[in-house]
C-alpha cells in the first residue's frame, strides 16, 4: 500500500503543505462549491498556461460540467478556494460506464466508437473494474512535483480500496512518461501501450497522444490468494464527501 499519503484528518481529508508554505486539503467530493471553483481554475488557466495545450477542448457535450454522478472529483483546496483537482471514473461489471478517453479516441475504420473492452479482450474488462484518471489541474503555486505525486497516490489508494484492477489514461509523450514514472515508483505495473495508435484530432491541437495502462493485481495478490481473485468482486458503493 501507499503509506506516505495517509496523513488524513478526521474527515478523511489529506493535509498537505507546499514548498512555499501553502497549506491545502485534498479529498474526493461532490461539493458543488468546490467543483465550481475547480472549473473556474481550469478555465482561467486555459488562455495563458501552455501546459493545457491539447487539453482545452473536449468532444463530448457537458465534458466540463462535471455533473455526471460517475465523476469522482478529487479537489485540492484551502477553505473555499480551490488549488487543483482531477476526475476519476470507475467502470465495474455491475455498473459499466463509458470512460472519457473512449469518447476522445477516434474509432478504427468500420467502427462506430472506441471500446477498451473490444480493443483489449485479454484483459477481461467485463469481469474486472477499470478506471480513468483525467482532467488534472494544479495552481502554479503547487507545481513542485509533490502535490502531483500525492494526487496520483490518492487515486491509486482509492482504486485499491475499491478493488479496481486496471487504470487507464491518455496524454502527450511528456505527461504519459511522468505518469508512468509516478505509478511505477508507487509499485503499480504500468505500461505505455505503443501498440495503440491514437489518431490526431482537432481538439488535441497537434499533440500526439499515447495510452497508459496500469495493472493493480500485485496489490491484491497474497499468499492465500496469489491470483488476486478478490479483484473479481469490485466494490460499487463509492463514498464521496459533501
Amino acid at each position: 500500500m501507499i503509506d506516505d499519503v495517509r496523513h488524513y484528518n478526521s474527515l478523511n481529508e489529506f493535509i498537505g503543505t507546499s514548498a512555499d508554505g501553502l497549506e491545502y486539503q485534498m479529498r474526493f467530493t461532490r461539493n458543488p462549491d468546490l467543483i465550481a471553483q475547480y472549473k473556474l481554475l481550469r478555465k482561467a488557466l486555459y488562455p495563458s498556461d501552455p501546459r493545457f495545450k491539447g487539453f482545452r477542448y473536449f468532444t463530448q457535450i457537458g465534458a466540463e460540467e462535471y455533473e455526471d454522478p460517475d465523476h469522482q472529483m478529487l479537489i485540492l483546496y484551502n477553505g473555499n478556494r480551490c488549488y487543483g483537482g482531477a476526475c476519476l471514473r470507475i467502470s465495474t461489471p455491475q455498473r459499466p460506464i463509458v470512460l472519457d478517453l473512449e469518447n476522445d479516441i477516434l474509432p478504427e475504420k468500420e467502427k462506430y466508437f472506441f471500446s477498451l473492452k473490444e480493443r483489449f479482450p485479454g484483459m477481461q474488462l467485463d469481469q474486472y473494474a477499470y478506471a480513468e484518471f483525467n482532467r488534472i489541474v494544479l495552481h502554479p503555486g503547487l507545481r513542485t512535483g509533490e502535490a502531483t505525486r500525492r494526487m496520483f497516490h490518492a487515486v491509486l489508494e482509492r482504486c485499491i480500496d475499491y478493488r479496481v484492477r486496471y487504470l487507464f489514461g491518455i496524454g502527450d509523450r511528456v505527461r504519459i512518461r511522468l505518469y508512468r514514472q509516478i505509478y511505477t515508483n508507487a509499485g503499480m505495473e504500468c505500461k505505455i501501450r505503443s501498440d495503440v495508435d491514437i489518431p490526431l484530432r482537432q481538439e488535441y491541437e497537434g499533440m500526439k497522444m499515447q495510452l497508459l495502462c496500469g495493472d493493480m493485481k500485485r496489490f491484491h495478490a497474497v499468499e492465500s490468494d496469489p491470483d488476486a481473485t478478490s479483484l473479481l468482486q469490485p466494490l460499487n458503493n463509492f463514498e464521496l464527501a459533501d
